[in-house]
């Protein structure tokens, strides 16, 4: 699979294809991707969210809304 993107959406040779370490290829890939989006005017996809980044946002948040202390 990881030559198929290398040869035919990367454009490259069977030689550059089959001699660049597999990580590298997905880079070009997710680089490719990115060119792609930038230059049809296609916004990036949102950054997945994970639960605990989301419960840490309303802690702060009620933290910050909380009852003012005076003093």
């Amino acid at each position: 699979m990881v030559y198929r993107y290398a040869t035919g959406w990367l454009g490259w040779d069977d030689h550059a294809a089959m001699t660049t370490p597999i990580a590298r290829i997905l880079l070009a890939m997710d680089g490719k991707a990115e060119f792609l989006r930038i230059t049809n005017g296609v916004e990036a996809e949102p950054e997945p969210v994970s639960p605990d980044d989301v419960a840490n946002k309303l802690r702060v948040a009620l933290a910050q809304a909380g009852p003012k202390r005076e003093g």
